[in-house]
């Protein structure tokens, strides 16, 4: 699923997510806007309260952890993961599980 699945106000908080992390870090705002959003519904097992992503750029969202996570919150993992990304050192297994993940 992608974002566009969301209802109007998740995607609007994803965007919000998003232009909050590019503000505070304009230096990374390119990597945070090249993420392409996942939607999860049933994550398995996975823990997505990080808002994971794999070395494709792909960031792995359940719906109800984006609605109940403040916006502050959200940004920071997308900084966070976007280091991880720019700096390519994600484990190999945890990057197996999230793409399983992916249509």
């Amino acid at each position: 699923m992608n974002i566009h699945d969301l209802s109007p106000e998740r995607r609007q908080r994803w965007a919000a997510a998003r232009v909050w992390a590019a503000h505070q870090a304009p230096y990374l705002a390119t990597a945070v806007l090249a993420l392409d959003p996942v939607v999860v519904r049933e994550p398995a097992g996975l823990d997505l309260r990080g808002f994971p992503a794999d070395p494709d750029y792909h960031v792995y969202i359940d719906p109800e952890v984006l609605a109940a996570t403040e916006l502050p919150v959200i940004g920071f993992w997308l900084l966070h993961q976007v280091t991880h990304l720019l700096r390519q050192h994600r484990s190999e297994e945890h990057t197996s599980e999230l793409q399983s993940h992916h249509d």
